[in-house]
């Protein structure tokens, strides 16, 4: 594998080759394992690539025992005293994972975290973090060159194609936005082709059959990509002038107490609330506007909310709104207030947002929040 990527490398950047200088290379033998480090590539690779799937798991069914000491939410170790390995721990949280940012967690040891995070950590000596790289080269950057959630074999059968949709806008949009936001640079999804993790809906498809010599239209391209168009429409801009405002996430509240799953009433096992998944990443389209999605991470995208609604309705397993207060920090210094505005773009309509206060550099808002994002604007165009 070293040689092939080695040989590619060189092939690619040999001037010799005609190939643009802009081309890159990534590491596609890095895809399916957390091992490989940017420290170990050959100078010249651009990239580390990852497909970070991962189907629905169960807990505590799908805990597996092993040598890793577990601890408890206040970080102390959480199994019986003198207990030998494989260590279970004391508590075991029940709840499903069906979630695009599971490889963002921390309930796989093969974490994507320890590539992207601002720090670098070692693993069996090997150095990984986001500015890891060949000794005197930039750092490896990170894209997924593959991805989606796929829809569990158990449950296809009860999920309509127009649930199936729903399911994968929201699962591909949380990923674009958290897995950006995280740190890597390029994220591709799987697939464009008729089936079953298809992004462009199956009428596109059969109207092609009907009329090969004629583009269906974008109108048939679906749910999935018509909120992708949604979506991406709101960060168009010149972005900041210079380098980024870095905001500062200071505080959530939460208006109620739902929670992704029920702890055992003590502090070193507490119930894990909504307001501890809750997502917010900033980004930065103008040098005056900020657009922040914000979702709650819930941990499994086909929990069934509404049992009761129509099977006709696709929102049925959409979170139930919930308001959250958010507390963003370093924003600019204007004399008037800016303009705070959200927007859903699956279901292309404006959504609760308001600013509450702001003192200098700190406001609060008050939004909405679903389990995938909605885009809170926040405009001092003019002010």
């Amino acid at each position: 594998m070293k040689a092939l990527l080695d040989a590619t490398v060189a092939y690619v950047h040999d001037p010799a080759n005609g190939l643009d200088p802009s081309v890159g290379v990534t590491n596609g033998f890095a895809s399916q394992t957390p091992f490989p480090s940017g420290a170990d590539a050959p100078p010249g690779l651009t990239a580390l690539s990852k497909h970070p799937y991962v189907q629905l798991k169960s807990f505590p069914s799908n805990y597996e025992p092993g040598y890793t000491r577990p601890v408890d939410a206040l970080g102390r170790n959480d199994i019986e005293p003198k207990e030998p390995p494989p260590f279970t721990p004391r508590f075991i949280p029940s709840f499903e994972a069906l979630m695009p940012e599971y490889m963002l967690t921390a309930n796989a040891t093969e974490t994507m975290i320890r590539d992207l995070a601002p720090f670098t950590t070692e693993v069996y000596g090997f150095p990984h973090g986001r500015e890891v790289g060949p000794q005197g080269e930039p750092p490896v950057q990170k894209w997924i060159t593959e991805y989606n959630l796929g829809v569990p074999k158990s449950l296809a059968p009860s999920l309509s194609p127009a649930d199936a949709a729903h399911f994968h806008a929201k699962a591909l949009l949380r990923s674009l936005v958290a897995m950006v936001s995280k740190g890597v640079s390029r994220e591709y999804f799987y697939a464009a082709a008729d089936g079953q993790y298809s992004l462009v809906d199956s009428e596109f498809f059969a109207a092609l059959e009907a009329h090969p010599g004629t583009y269906p239209g974008d109108q048939l391209g679906g749910e999935i990509l018509t909120g992708f168009h949604n979506m991406l429409a709101r960060f168009e801009g010149p972005g900041p002038s210079g380098g980024a405002r870095q905001l500062k996430l200071l505080s959530i509240a939460q208006e109620g107490e739902h929670a992704q799953f029920i702890g055992d009433g003590t502090a070193a096992h507490p119930s894990l609330y909504d307001r501890d998944m809750l997502g917010v990443f900033p980004y930065q389209t103008s040098p005056t506007r900020f657009v922040v999605p914000v979702y709650v991470m819930t941990t499994d995208l086909l929990t069934l909310y509404e049992p009761g609604a129509p099977s006709s309705d696709v929102n049925r397993f959409d979170l139930p709104e919930e308001t959250f207060k958010i507390t963003l920090g370093n924003l600019p210094e204007t004399s008037e207030p800016p303009d705070v505005t959200a927007y859903d773009p699956l279901r292309d309509q404006s959504t609760p947002a308001r600013l509450l206060s702001r003192e200098g550099g700190q406001a609060t808002f008050e939004i909405a929040a679903t389990d995938y994002p909605r885009l809170l604007s926040i405009d001092y165009t003019g002010k």
